[in-house]
C-alpha cells in the first residue's frame, strides 16, 4: 500500500490558495501514519534517508496551477 502512494501525483488545475492540494497532503499523510503503525504495531520509527526512510509521501507529488502571483505564494506557504 506505501509504495502505491508514494507513486501517486496530484494536480490542482486551478489550485487558488493550495487548499485542495493542501487538504489533500494532510489526507494522505494521516492515512500514511495510520498503515506505518499498523506494519509497526504502535512502536516510534526513526527516519533515515532514502529507501530507510518510511516516510514515502512527498510534498514533491503535488502540483498546482494559478495566475494569480499572490494565491500562488499562499499556496506554496501552505504547502
Amino acid at each position: 500500500m506505501l509504495n502505491c502512494i508514494k507513486d501517486e501525483v496530484e494536480i490542482d488545475p486551478a489550485c487558488g490558495s493550495g487548499n485542495f492540494l493542501t487538504e489533500t497532503y494532510i489526507s494522505l499523510r494521516r492515512l500514511e501514519n495510520d498503515v506505518l503503525r499498523e506494519i509497526y504495531g504502535g512502536q516510534m520509527l526513526i527516519g533515515g534517508e532514502g529507501e530507510f526512510n518510511p516516510i514515502k509521501i512527498s510534498i514533491n507529488q503535488f502540483y498546482g496551477i494559478e495566475i494569480n502571483d499572490f494565491a500562488v505564494t499562499v499556496a506554496k506557504t501552505a504547502l
